[in-house]
């Protein structure tokens, strides 16, 4: 297996002021551009995410959960960078308490417990909407790639 190298240069997107919800949302539909979400509320260290679940579509309901923690802990982890690297995710727990009604839509909270220079850990818990029943819990670890000096290739795979 080769070594993964990144090519990153310094230009002026990367210091941006803090993104927004909708370039949040932007970057979860490129990552995940199967799903349907929508930002309820965020600020720098939580995001309250909503996936919208379509009646007439045949879903995996742990497909569609972890999913959804995957991108409301993405949201956060991007909220929390302010810069336009992409975070990988180290690992993760999920523990899953019941199955989600499927005629509701599926709503994560997520907050950052720990925010590093090379590391962010949130936590997530999913609920159907309109329920207070926790129905998963997970815990993420994502990895930061360090910003790139001008001009110069960055070898990330210490960090991936």
């Amino acid at each position: 297996m080769g070594r993964q190298v990144c090519s990153l240069f310094l230009p002026s997107h990367i210091e941006s002021d803090m993104n927004t919800p909708d370039e949040i949302l932007l970057r979860i539909y490129n990552a995940f551009p199967s799903s349907h979400f929508e930002i309820t509320c965020a600020d720098s260290h939580s995001v309250v995410l909503t996936q919208f679940i379509s009646p007439h579509k045949e879903i995996r309901v742990q497909d569609s959960v972890t999913t959804l923690i995957n991108a409301a802990l993405y949201a956060s982890v991007v909220m929390e960078c302010q810069r336009n690297l992409e975070p990988v995710v180290k690992s993760m727990t999920v523990n899953f308490f019941s199955r989600p009604t499927l005629d509701r839509d599926l709503v994560a909270k997520s907050h950052l417990i720990y925010s590093g220079n090379a590391f962010i850990t949130g936590e997530v818990k999913v609920y159907s909407k309109g329920s207070s029943c926790v129905l998963a819990h997970a815990v993420a670890t994502f990895s930061i790639p360090p910003l790139a000096v001008f001009g110069r290739v960055l070898d990330v795979s210490n960090y991936i």
